[in-house]
């Protein structure tokens, strides 16, 4: 009793390490304050050279940390304790991506391609892997993958890839190139569309898509921008800070439609079962019909009935939002009502599952008051509303007051 330690947090500091919580840099403020314990304690050990493994736990850093980290220590040292930072990651694809940009015609090839591809896909047999990186289980779909069109690009171009090469397997690295090269190509034919026919925001398809940078913009930023991409829409791997255990995520990989997985110490990609059937549904804007919907009933309903149901949270979200929309009298401030029954649908979840809160952090919502309960139930709100208007199951308006309106269809 008598070594207890009384420590309070100053106000100055307790608003910057919520800050760093919000940003997901650290779990809760608890493990940031023992992070920063056992760094000074190891740093005054009798090892303070052990303070580097903590400090590994710690990635990924900050642009400003890798900075620091580049003029701090040597490239070998640098490089031996925390492998290549995300800038320089990031810098590598870029160039490899800049050299599979000498054809603009890449998604032309794909086009011809897809009715032969198509019959090869329909034919292969799926296996799981041996040494498959798994989903780490997040009950819903990142705020970050604001639509699905991309994720359906992304499996087109893993079919075709599969079919050029007659394999069943693709490395990870070429798809990454392959998938995020075609995705542009449609984005910039949609791009163009879309401003000569002045196509308001909400019916825009090419949202979600990446966009081609101008050759005046820093590189280092279109580097990081089409990473954060790849990243989102193809998939990455993260190690988990606490159990060092990595993990898949990614949309395609959360919508259970690619494995990826390592063999022989390489990094691979290919179809699940899910991911088959889905691939073998036609989609107009992928064939050239730039003018149709981002994605067919079929593909919604597919969507809609096989894949969203597998992540508990979207589900409800989903749900919630239908029965809101189909009930509501009144079409202005709906966006209000929806953050209402939002926060209700997750109380409910949170109830009904308390591990999997606790595991993923989700326990920390109070009321819409709280600005960082307010600020969440907003991203997911318009992440949800987004993905949904994009598959067709309501029709998103935005009046002249700029406040978005929803119907069924």
């Amino acid at each position: 009793m008598g070594n207890k330690v009384q420590y309070e947090v100053m106000n100055k500091h307790a608003s910057k390490i919520k800050e760093l919580v919000e940003k997901e840099r650290y779990r809760n403020s608890e493990v940031f304050i023992d992070t920063a314990v056992n760094i000074l304690l190891t740093w005054e050990s009798e090892h303070p050279e052990d303070s580097i493994k903590i400090m590994q736990s710690m990635m990924p850093f900050t642009a400003e940390q890798e900075k620091f980290m580049t003029g701090f220590l040597k490239e070998d040292e640098r490089e031996k304790h925390f492998g290549k930072g995300e800038q320089e990651k990031a810098d590598e694809e870029y160039k490899k991506q800049k050299e599979h940009e000498i054809s603009d015609h890449d998604h032309i090839r794909l086009q011809h391609n897809l009715d032969e591809a198509l019959k090869y896909i329909s034919q292969l047999e799926i296996k799981k892997p041996d040494c498959v990186y798994e989903y780490d289980g997040y009950p819903l779909l990142f705020r970050f993958y604001s639509r699905l069109f991309p994720v359906k690009i992304i499996i087109t171009v893993l079919s075709n890839m599969l079919y050029e090469k007659k394999v069943t397997k693709i490395k990870y690295s070429d798809f990454r190139t392959e998938a995020y090269d075609i995705s542009e190509e449609i984005s910039n034919h949609l791009t163009e569309i879309e401003k000569t026919d002045n196509i308001p925001r909400n019916k825009k398809i090419s949202t979600g898509l990446p966009k081609k940078g101008k050759d005046v913009e820093d590189v280092a930023k279109i580097a990081q921008s089409q990473k954060r991409y790849k990243d989102q829409y193809i998939g990455k791997l993260r190690k988990n800070r606490e159990t060092k255990k990595e993990y898949a995520e990614g949309a395609p990989i959360a919508l259970g439609l690619i494995y990826l997985f390592e063999e022989n110490g390489e990094m691979f990609v290919s179809l699940t079962e899910k991911g088959k059937q889905f691939s073998l549904k036609h989609n107009p804007v992928i064939s050239g019909n730039y003018k149709n919907n981002a994605l067919t009933k079929e593909e919604s309903d597919f969507i809609l009935n096989e894949l969203i149901p597998d992540l508990k949270l979207e589900k409800l979200f989903v749900d919630t939002v239908l029965r809101v929309v189909k009930n509501s009298s009144t079409k202005s401030k709906i966006t209000d009502i929806l953050d209402e029954e939002f926060l209700k649908t997750f109380k409910k979840f949170k109830d009904k599952n308390p591990k999997i809160v606790k595991d993923y952090e989700l326990n920390n919502l109070k009321t819409l008051a709280d600005e960082a309960t307010k600020k969440r139930i907003v991203g997911w709100r318009v992440a949800t509303m987004g993905r949904i208007s994009e598959l067709g199951i309501i029709n998103w308006e935005i009046n002249k007051r700029g406040e978005s309106e929803y119907s069924l269809n």
